[in-house]
């Protein structure tokens, strides 16, 4: 036998010893779904007593979240939730809805608007605005155009 023959027959006899040695240690320590509902039961019992424990307080497993009670929602009535990573997300009960942006007369009245069309014919009176928006520009450079 050559040099190249002896090599390939070595070479696939520790693979097959290798692949024959690491198949038995896994089926060695394959666990059964009873014994992985005795490790799952023994860790929730576990956290259980560490959180009563740590926090003085019973376990409550309910995540806390969007709730239409302020008292119970992740925001506390707020209308902002602090995710994870430290951004901010309006609440989808309780998020303050800014004021719309309207046009208002000086002589409005509570059941019209703007009486001097029909009165006069036409408007001449400055009109001012209810609220304060601000106008965004796609680039800070072009700001207030």
């Amino acid at each position: 036998m050559n040099f190249k023959t002896r090599l390939v027959i070595g070479t696939v006899a520790v693979a097959v010893f290798i692949y024959l040695n690491i198949s038995g240690k896994n089926t060695e320590k394959a666990l059964t779904n009873d014994e992985l509902q005795v490790i799952i039961t023994t860790v929730n019992h576990a956290f259980d007593e560490a959180e009563q424990t740590v926090f003085n307080k019973e376990p409550d497993d309910k995540p806390v979240g969007p709730d239409p009670d302020p008292e119970k929602c992740i925001c506390k009535g707020t209308g902002k939730i602090v995710q994870g990573d430290g951004h901010v997300s309006d609440c989808p009960y309780h998020k303050k809805e800014p004021a719309p942006n309207k046009t208002t007369c000086k002589c409005d009245t509570s059941k019209t608007y703007c009486n001097c069309i029909p009165t006069y014919g036409k408007c001449s009176c400055t009109k001012t605005s209810t609220s304060n928006t601000r106008t965004r520009s796609i680039l800070p450079l072009f700001k207030g155009l």
